[in-house]
């Protein structure tokens, strides 16, 4: 990241359902700053979104995975 530049970064985590960690939503920058507090928000809400749609895709997965073993 130090050689991208990055020099301003804020991170929420992506839980699916049953508070399960998935990963890490990032958000960075080359201009020094501080992320406000609706900017933090907006990001755990979108994390928050993405840990749904990643159940959901993997609920599809796992079904058709299912269907062709039938």
């Amino acid at each position: 990241m130090k050689q991208a530049g990055v020099v301003a970064l804020v991170n929420v985590p992506i839980f699916i359902p049953g508070h399960r960690p998935y990963g890490v939503l990032q958000v960075d920058d080359t201009k020094p700053r501080e992320f406000g507090d609706d900017e933090i928000q907006f990001l755990r809400t979108y994390a928050m979104i993405l840990g749904l749609v990643i159940d959901r895709l993997h609920l599809l997965e796992e079904r058709a995975h299912a269907a062709e073993e039938l």
